[in-house]
């Protein structure tokens, strides 16, 4: 009896020694989690990201690196979205497999990167199962675009693993690979910013490097980051941080509460993953600043007692330091000024800095599993069985635009994209007047509007016969972005309704002269031209 234990003991610890077998599990894992995900279609910013005037499809490959795409610079995520159309064009399925393969990769390089900071692979397999599975990820999969996050995502990890690399062998290959994909990070996404501290936190949690020597080896990182948003600096997407920055400076507190709402949102979504959403907005508020203020100064205390007191040194104090150091750049949403949006936090923001959460997690059952056994492992693949069982119900509501809008604006109304998304979706199905409502809701709640919406609005009134009122959001349209090819479109079918076709052949040009590729006009150009 005895000898049997020790072969099956001998034949588990030999599967660890391969990492192909955890890799096969993670994939298979990652597989059963987002099964019934790869159905679901386009949606949101989906179609303004990848197709028409201002799609990745419109673009060369040259153009992404040399233009924004709308009003953000992430040329290495874009460069892979661009990749990823080239195969699956306009078929969702293509584009979800490649977003199920993207996250395993995000998984199982987490995996590596657990086993490398705590030395224990049960544990590191444990906590990357947990990650897999855990709806707060979703998005990855679900939402089509997101693969430009999985490329910030998988960038930031391959930088952090090689710089580990580095610090254990100190070769220079390994040190100028992190350097790269470090740039390549925040090519990818903004939120990079934060990666010269987690390795700095790693130097001096897990390496007990001195100070002096890790700022030499990070300087490098922290120029660049420098230059690089130095050179960004003037965009409207820095303007917005700007101006955010000095209205807040006469209401810090309520800009503090503001903050702390958001946070609190993310951490109850991980702890209990139900009702999660992609993008959560808070309304500015100041009315429970005192109390909140209290409750951040009791974690913070507590935060710093068990990183530089309690453990001192190790993979806790270290992932706690970049959990929370992870939460600082969402302090800028509270402290900025998004004209379409309530103050915002996405929880793709953390989908690096969050691991702590599932590194603990994992320690806690692996606790039981060690000490208490069937127990210990009847609750851990109940834990899993609950968190697939909710990641099939997210999947879910992400069949269809609509569907996905209608659930958004159940759970949170201070975005514009849910409005528009539920107005466009309503359009094509031909209902103009539930467009006009979706459109106007949103109009309304955030007292603001965009060009799309403008745009589609006055076609929609046009549709059910409001002359006048069509005429003025068709002509707001130009004027909020006169380069907005489908609004020229829109103005050509108005003509043509009334029987003006000289003026209406002239909007249609304009249309195909702003999009030449893809612009719905050129059928009733074709047709008025002969």
């Amino acid at each position: 009896m005895n000898k049997n234990k020790f072969k099956i003991f001998s034949f588990q610890r030999s599967l660890w020694n391969h990492s192909w077998v955890a890799a096969a599990a993670l994939f298979l894992v990652c597989c059963v989690a987002y099964a019934n995900s790869f159905m679901n279609g386009f949606m949101m910013d989906d179609h303004i990201a990848l197709f028409g005037q201002t799609g990745v499809e419109n673009k060369s490959f040259v153009q992404i690196f040399s233009q924004q795409q709308a009003d953000f610079y992430r040329p290495a995520g874009h460069f892979i979205l661009r990749v990823i159309l080239q195969f699956a064009q306009h078929n969702p399925l293509g584009y979800h497999v490649a977003n199920l393969f993207l996250f395993f990769l995000i998984v199982f390089l987490f995996f590596r990167l657990f086993e490398k900071i705590t030395g224990d692979k049960p544990l590191a397999f444990l906590a990357a199962v947990l990650y897999g599975v855990h709806p707060i990820n979703g998005m990855n999969v679900n939402y089509i675009t997101a693969s430009a996050l999985a490329t910030f995502i998988l960038c930031t990890q391959a930088s952090f693993l090689y710089f580990m690399r580095f610090s254990d062998e100190r070769r220079k290959r390994d040190y100028f690979l992190s350097f790269v994909f470090f740039i390549l990070a925040l090519l990818s996404h903004e939120i990079s910013v934060a990666i010269p501290v987690y390795l700095a936190a790693y130097l001096f949690f897990i390496k007990k490097e001195r100070w002096t020597h890790s700022l030499g080896l990070l300087a490098p990182f922290v120029v660049f980051m420098a230059l690089y948003f130095g050179a960004r600096f003037k965009e409207f997407f820095f303007a917005r941080l700007i101006h955010g920055a000095s209205e807040a400076m006469g209401d810090p507190a309520g800009h503090f509460t503001t903050w702390y709402d958001l946070v609190s949102w993310f951490v109850s979504k991980l702890v209990i993953p139900h009702e999660i959403i992609f993008l959560w907005s808070q309304k500015y508020g100041a009315a429970y600043f005192p109390g909140k203020a209290i409750v951040f100064a009791l974690i913070l205390a507590a935060t710093i007692y068990l990183i530089f007191f309690r453990w001192k040194q190790g993979w806790k104090p270290f992932v706690l330091t970049v959990f929370m150091v992870g939460l600082l750049p969402s302090v800028i949403s509270a402290f900025s000024y998004f004209p379409i949006v309530w103050p915002l936090l996405e929880p793709h923001w953390f989908y690096f800095s969050q691991m702590g959460f599932f590194l603990f997690l994992a320690a806690f059952l692996m606790r039981l599993i060690r000490r208490h056994g069937q127990i210990g492992i009847f609750l851990c693949v109940v834990l899993v069985g609950i968190l697939v069982a909710l990641a099939w119900d997210y999947n879910s509501k992400w069949q269809t635009q609509e569907k996905y809008a209608r659930y958004w604006l159940s759970l949170n109304r201070g975005n514009l994209t849910p409005y528009y998304g539920l107005g466009r979706s309503l359009m094509d199905q031909g209902d103009c007047v539930g467009a006009l409502k979706a459109f106007q809701d949103g109009i309304s709640t955030l007292n603001t509007n965009t060009v799309y919406l403008l745009a589609d609005k006055g076609h929609c009134l046009d549709v059910v016969g409001e002359d006048n009122r069509s005429a003025f959001f068709l002509n707001s349209a130009m004027a909020e972005d006169p380069g907005y090819a489908k609004t020229y479109y829109y103005v050509g079918l108005y003509l043509i309704k009334r029987g003006d076709r000289v003026n209406a052949l002239r909007e249609f040009q304009k249309a195909v002269e702003l999009d030449p590729k893809f612009s719905p006009a050129w059928e009733y150009l074709k047709r008025l031209e002969q």
